[in-house]
């Protein structure tokens, strides 16, 4: 696995998501400028003179970067792929690492700028009369955070901010700049990806998802895990939860026959999951795909592998154990037709404040 990226000043900040195109610049010191095209001109060719100007007028050049700064999303299609593509290309080129910031944190980090309390959630328009709508969570040093996966609605929740102006009218290259420095300043720091990470957030746009699809189908692929991966695995899980499986869980689960297997992207390990067969029914113990990797189809993904192979060993249901607190993993359960069917008390760690209780969810299949 290769080892986890760490950007540092001058930073390079980009958004093409909206109708104005945006990169701004923090220096050595820390000082920000932005450059921004006119309305209704956010396109390809916009991006990379603005950056250039950017680094030519605060005496900056390609090679002194010390890392990207992304707004991944949600957006325009077309707008979010040109961003993404041209990041992508820099950080591969010039070995950069690279931030990435979706537009419901970046407006968050603005706020509303009238005395309101933070937002619980932000609401972007998503046309067709539906919204882009982002739960946010805030740490104790007051930055906002995505939690969860963002979503379509048809009616936004009461606490959101809904529709900020400053998502029409300006680029958020900035907001999402001025989120990262603060985050580097504060303990947990900002968490970096690889340049093949710099991927749109898509929430809803039906010929991204199909060329998505497509991706996935040709790319991945299902495999049984060897004892020689649980170094890699070990990398993934660890990164992955706050009390993650040891080496010996994964060892034991060998050693009793249940099912391990690797999630395989283009030749790179992703994720990993575990079950055992108990009579008819599959118990899943496991499913983990890498935090860098995650959001992009790729857990919906191998569930339904899982699901077709449980069916065609003629199993007749599955049952999990997940943590109420795990949003995405329960979103996305629930969207695969699981359902609670009980509550294990006490039964994750949950450090300094005790245990944590243990949803039972089922499916038949």
């Amino acid at each position: 696995m290769p080892e986890t990226p760490t950007g540092c000043m001058p930073l390079l900040s980009f958004d093409c998501a909206r109708s104005v195109a945006g990169v701004a610049l923090a220096d050595a010191l820390g000082q920000v400028t932005t450059r921004s095209a006119a309305a209704g001109q956010a396109q390809a060719s916009d991006l990379l003179p603005m950056a250039e100007q950017l680094l030519e007028g605060a005496g900056q050049s390609w090679s002194s970067l010390g890392g990207l700064v992304l707004v991944h999303g949600p957006g325009s299609f077309t707008g979010l792929r040109v961003a993404a593509g041209l990041v992508q290309g820099l950080a591969l080129a010039r070995d950069l690492p690279v931030a990435l910031v979706s537009a419901f944190e970046a407006l968050a980090f603005i706020g509303p700028g009238d005395g309101r309390p933070r937002p619980r959630a932000v609401a972007l328009d998503a046309r067709l009369g539906e919204w882009f709508e982002g739960e946010i969570a805030w740490t104790e040093s007051g930055l906002p955070t995505l939690h969860g996966d963002p979503r379509i609605v048809q009616q936004p929740m009461r606490e959101a901010w809904v529709d900020p102006e400053q998502a029409k009218s300006a680029s958020l290259a900035e907001a999402a700049l001025a989120l990262v420095l603060a985050r580097m300043g504060q303990a947990g720091g900002q968490q970096w990806v690889q340049a093949a990470d710099a991927q749109p957030l898509y929430v809803r746009d039906r010929v991204a998802q199909t060329i998505e699809a497509r991706r996935l189908q040709a790319a991945l692929r299902l495999e049984p895990m060897r004892r020689e991966d649980l170094a890699s695995v070990m990398v993934i899980e660890q990164q992955a939860y706050p009390f993650p499986w040891t080496s010996g869980n994964f060892r034991d689960s060998f050693e009793a026959g249940y099912a391990l297997r690797r999630l395989i992207d283009q030749d790179a390990m992703v994720g990993y999951c575990v079950w055992m067969e108990v009579a008819d029914e599959a118990h899943l113990l496991n499913l983990t795909i890498a935090p860098a990797r995650q959001r992009r189809g790729l857990g919906q993904w191998m569930l339904k592998e899982l699901v077709s192979v449980w069916q065609s060993q003629g199993l007749r249901r599955c049952l999990l154990e997940v943590r109420p607190s795990n949003l995405p993993a329960l979103g996305l359960y629930r969207r695969n037709g699981f359902e609670e069917i009980g509550l294990r008390r006490g039964y994750y760690p949950n450090g300094a404040s005790g245990r944590e209780d243990a949803l039972v969810l089922s499916r038949a299949l």
